[in-house]
């Protein structure tokens, strides 16, 4: 079985006249009224909408700094110099009893009225290298939390290296 079929069409459309729109003032005040109008309501909805979410969030319990519990920071325990020598000391202490698992030290390596170094440290134990030898070193440690709530006392030991 063979099947054959031809399909041929032609057409043309010739204009010669050009079509230009017009829009009459009226047509112009019609349609920014219509595109005025449209944006004033969809402010107005999204008015609604905020007012509705701050109406929902106000219901919410008040978080402020009186509910968050506050733990008090202590100050290092039995802080001691358990080495020095001319250039060198080893510093050891006792975390604060407190009940928390994440706390750091902030350890201050002062002479002379001068801060000569000041970090951050997670140990119980410090060891300073290349001091000078005969000079006078105070070092200060203070404790702080994960929230960087810090303790306003700090253990303090004011040593002369030999």
């Amino acid at each position: 079985i063979t099947s054959s079929s031809s399909i041929t069409s032609s057409s043309s459309i010739t204009s010669s006249s050009s079509i230009t729109p017009s829009i009459t003032p009226s047509i112009t005040s019609s349609i920014t009224s219509s595109i005025t109008s449209s944006i004033t309501s969809s402010i107005t909805a999204s008015k609604s909408k905020i007012k509705t979410l701050s109406a929902s969030r106000s219901k919410q319990p008040n978080r402020t700094k009186s509910n968050v519990k506050t733990i008090k920071i202590a100050k290092p325990k039995n802080l001691k110099v358990e080495l020095i020598d001319s250039n060198s000391l080893l510093l050891d202490w006792n975390a604060p009893d407190i009940d928390m698992r994440s706390i750091f030290y902030k350890i201050v390596l002062e002479s002379k009225g001068l801060v000569l170094l000041e970090f951050t440290w997670t140990l119980s134990y410090y060891q300073f290298i290349d001091l000078e030898k005969e000079t006078v070193y105070t070092i200060k440690i203070k404790c702080f939390d994960i929230r960087n709530q810090i303790d306003s006392d700090a253990a303090t030991v004011t040593i002369k290296t030999k």
